[in-house]
């Protein structure tokens, strides 16, 4: 189920054998998504993962970020949307340790402080 989550829900293809209409070129192999009806019990086990991994997400999710990713279609865009709300881009990572960085260097005792009191 994890890799529904981070990297999008299984998509059930076919390999479907095309013969081109110049008998000349040799016939090739082209991927298709696979018809509903065709669709085998363990492929409709593996389709319904993201449905279910969309519904744990939903269900342990805050009230508060709920309305957020209420319009998420996949569980992959649910976990992508929270990543986003809750860690940031990179640029926001990297700006958060830039000023831990500088915190921790300007960081310093006072003569007249005890160590409980610096904390």
């Amino acid at each position: 189920m994890w890799k529904v989550i981070t990297k999008g829900p299984i998509v059930i293809t076919e390999v479907v054998k095309k013969i081109p209409l110049d008998t000349t070129k040799d016939p090739y192999d082209e991927v298709q998504i696979k018809p509903n009806v065709d669709v085998i019990t363990e492929e409709r086990k593996q389709d319904e993962q993201d449905n279910l991994a969309k519904s744990i997400i939903s269900g342990i999710v805050p009230d508060k970020h709920v309305t957020k990713i209420i319009k998420c279609k996949t569980a992959n865009e649910i976990w992508d949307t929270l990543e986003r709300m809750c860690i940031g881009s990179e640029e926001i990572k990297e700006n958060k340790l830039s000023i831990a960085c500088q915190k921790f260097d300007t960081f310093l005792m006072l003569k007249n402080e005890s160590v409980e009191e610096m904390e």
